[in-house]
């Protein structure tokens, strides 16, 4: 890099501005590097958005904190909020690249007016007596002249410029902004403690991270700081033992206390703290032989004595029970802990979540009442919002894209509702982390074009991740059809317009129940006999809401589940029985499928204590495993099936005589009573709707048989050019035969293949040459005759 300067020192925070300078000036079409470009760099260093820059020149983590420390000075001399600057540099980026064409990067020169801030920024070193250029200087020329691009995004901190005098600006007629006095100097990192060298080669300090500023911030958690900050000040039991759900937050707690101790308005006594982090894998590594885990132990323990201001935090605490303990013998990491802890002669911070807790260190009442425990509960919405926010930053810098406050309110606000048995702020990050892959791992293609802007990470982006990996349809109750689906169940079922309209009904109720309501989606029992469409109904609601997917439908045959215990095969056996360590079937389905249909099939034959496990799911929409976990139903729809009929459609009718038809009220009625034998009223109570599918009549299986038939003529006219006639005879004594067995359109399906398509599959394939066929009836089958075009046999 050649500088418009000479013999003269350049700060690193210079350089990595020049060399982004240098980056934004291609990207932006340039052919020289402006003022406007080193605003742009400038702005990017202040911001912190400079990571993949800093790894091209490979600095080194001191240069870093170095650069930050000068970063925090500019900070002061905008006068502007981290939000501000954010906002700031992506309308400059903006500005800078509307109509343009970017160029490949590569090195450029300087323009007159980049010349002119740079030599003014070193005149400004030389006025202030500072002994090399740094990004404060560079700062102090562009605030001077704005570049025409930057006017009205950037605050000038309205402070008095005293001119410099002729000779200090050398045939410059202008005025400098002089360097705050009260502009926070550059921390230096103190030196590693030598009196710790095994916890220095083992440990991970945090407070020497947080002082290069190498901690991500921590929003929030503020009590929890103070909470532990005081148990390390007691003079006994000076150990903190922090339990919490998996993602809420346990680490970045204990990180959150090593930046704040180096804070200015800290007091001394806190200030001198050190937190290491130590890993209990990496105690246990390299220790081929018995012996060599408690000789590191035991130095560890010595140089954590020598030390008074020495915190040890051991996060995964649980893995410290039966650590490095060979067969029978009773010696493990936390054994030897033990007489240390109680001697106070060190403290400690563990960590570890409700689960492992409860498992491996209560049982052990002497390592825990070593402890004051600390209970972490999963923060509030608001306070996850501005956790994902100050991570939304982090990820933008290294990421290279641009987040909306409205994807990630958005995934916070999604994920609370839609996923359950993980934490927040975890699973929201998880989610922002993922959107932003997504967008940017479009494809492995070579023929992919290189990003020329930031990629734009909004609330569609979230979405579409939630749908893609995690299996939810945000908006699947809100995209149901009514009208569509009752097209398609018309189309396919014969003699149910009443079912149908009561479905209809109930699913327009259902597109307006709110998403992450406290139950089920829906709860319905199909009720009818064998044969007249429940089960097709129930696949084809699971495709019209969730899609084509077969798999977002779970079919149990609830006939398999009549004795009671059956029950662990459907949620898992209890603790202590063979089978325990796998999942019950229902649970493996919400597992691999947390949005879809459940279909209960034959509901009525379940044992009853089966029937009464699903009370809870039906009330509160989820229920616990055998290990405690927590399943999710809340975003899946439930129907059930059963072959109950009312007492008047007991009796089977022979013949074209229609049916008088019983008061419907009637009807109601004993379809209640008929199912208040095979359920239990609370049972009944949860259901949304219980809907009644009519037996066929002679009439249903006539307009079966006209579909059946005429599906079979269009095959027979496209694929073999075939003319196919019936005469009423054999209509008639096909509808009579269903209605004589009673099956349904399932056994008239079978029916129809029996008597007419196997045996006139057979009649064509002896003489594929005929054109027509008349099908007649012979006594009790139907025979077939070649017709002439005219339709005369």
């Amino acid at each position: 890099m050649k500088h418009p300067l000479r013999n003269i020192g350049v700060h690193q925070s210079v350089t990595l501005a020049w060399n982004i300078a240098n980056s934004e000036a291609c990207l932006s079409g340039s052919g020289l590097i402006e003022p406007s470009h080193l605003l742009l760099a400038t702005l990017r260093v202040i911001d912190d958005n400079y990571d993949q820059a800093a790894e091209k020149m490979q600095l080194t983590a001191e240069q870093i904190a170095s650069i930050a420390a000068i970063a925090a000075e500019c900070r002061a001399l905008l006068e502007m909020t981290d939000e501000e600057i954010t906002a700031a540099r992506r309308a400059l980026r903006k500005a800078l690249g509307e109509d343009s064409q970017p160029t490949p990067i590569h090195a450029l020169q300087r323009s007159t007016e980049a010349t002119y801030v740079l030599q003014k920024a070193a005149r400004f070193m030389v006025r202030v007596g500072g002994s090399e250029l740094t990004l404060a200087h560079l700062l102090n020329a562009l605030l001077e002249n704005l570049p025409a691009e930057a006017v009205g995004l950037i605050k000038d901190g309205q402070k008095e410029r005293p001119a410099l005098s002729a000779a200090d600006l050398a045939g410059y007629s202008v005025s400098i902004i002089e360097v705050p006095p009260d502009a926070p100097a550059r921390q230096k990192p103190e030196p590693v403690s030598v009196r710790t060298p095994m916890i220095n080669e083992m440990g991970r300090d945090l407070t020497a991270l947080g002082r290069a500023g190498q901690l991500m911030q921590v929003v929030g958690r503020q009590d929890e700081m103070i909470a532990i900050a005081r148990y390390l000040q007691r003079t006994s039991k000076r150990n903190v033992l922090v339990i919490g759900d998996a993602g809420v937050g346990k680490t970045a707690v204990v990180e959150g206390l090593a930046q704040r101790l180096i804070g200015e308005n800290t007091p001394e006594f806190l200030r001198r703290l050190r937190i290491v982090q130590i890993s209990v894998a990496d105690l246990l590594s390299g220790t081929k032989y018995r012996g060599d885990m408690e000789e590191r132990i035991q130095k560890i323990l010595a140089e954590a004595v020598s030390d008074p201001n020495l915190v040890l935090f051991f996060d995964e605490i649980h893995l410290m029970m039966k650590a490095g303990s060979a067969g029978d013998a009773p010696i493990d990491i936390a054994n030897l802990l033990k007489p240390a802890l109680a001697r106070d002669h060190f403290k400690c911070i563990g960590a570890t979540t409700t689960e492992e807790f409860e498992r491996y260190i209560k049982p052990d009442a002497a390592f825990m009442r070593r402890f004051q425990v600390l209970r972490l509960n999963e923060p509030s919405q608001e306070e996850a919002l501005q956790i994902c926010r100050e991570w939304a930053r982090r990820i933008e810098k290294i990421q290279q894209v641009e987040i909306d406050d409205a994807a990630i309110r958005s995934a916070v606000a999604l994920t609370s509702t839609l996923i359950l048995g993980r934490s927040l702020p975890d699973k929201a990050i998880d989610v922002l982390e993922n959107a932003t892959t997504y967008i940017k791992v479009a494809s492995l293609s070579s023929n992919t074009l290189p990003l020329t802007t930031p990629l734009h990470i909004g609330q569609k982006e979230i979405e579409e991740v939630l749908e893609e990996q995690y299996g939810f349809q945000v908006r699947a109750s809100e995209t149901i059809e009514p009208e569509k689906i009752a097209s398609l169940l018309s189309a396919e079922l014969a003699g149910q317009d009443s079912a149908i309209a009561s479905l209809i009904e109930s699913l327009s109720v259902l597109s307006r129940r709110k998403e992450g309501a406290q139950k089920p989606l829906g709860i319905f029992i199909f009720t009818g006999p064998t044969g007249v469409g429940k089960t097709f109904t129930a696949e084809t609601l699971a495709r019209a809401i969730f899609g084509e997917d077969v798999q977002r439908l779970g079919r149990f045959n609830m006939g398999e589940y009549k004795e009671r215990h059956e029950l662990s095969r459907l949620i898992g056996a209890p603790p202590g029985f063979i089978g325990h360590e796998k999942q019950g079937a229902l649970f493996r389905f919400i597992e691999g499928c947390p949005q879809g249909l459940i279909l209960l099939d034959e509901m009525e034959k379940a044992h009853p204590e089966i029937q009464d496990y699903f009370l809870q799911i039906f009330d509160h929409g989820q229920t616990r495993d055998t290990h405690g976990r927590p399943v999710d139903f809340r975003h899946h729809l439930f129907v059930m099936t059963c072959n109950i009929l009312s007492s008047g459609e007991g009796g089977r009718e022979i013949g074209f005589r229609a049916r008088e038809q019983d008061d419907p009220a009637d009807e109601t009625r004993a379809l209640e009573e008929q199912l208040e034998e095979h359920f239990r009223p609370e049972f009944l109570a949860r259901v949304d709707r219980v809907i009644a599918f009519n037996k066929l009549t002679a009439k249903d299986f006539e307009e079966l048989f006209e579909r059946r038939l005429k599906a079979l003529q269009d095959e027979l006219e496209k694929e073999r050019g075939t003319r196919l006639e019936v005469s009423p005879a054999v209509r008639e004594f096909l509808c009579r035969t269903a209605l004589a067995e009673d099956e349904g359109a399932r056994g008239f399906s079978m029916l129809f293949e029996r008597k007419l398509a196997t045996p006139l599959s057979r009649y064509l394939n002896a003489d594929p040459t005929r054109g027509a066929v008349r099908i007649i009836l012979d006594g009790d089958n139907v025979s077939f005759q070649a017709a002439a075009s005219d339709g005369n046999t």
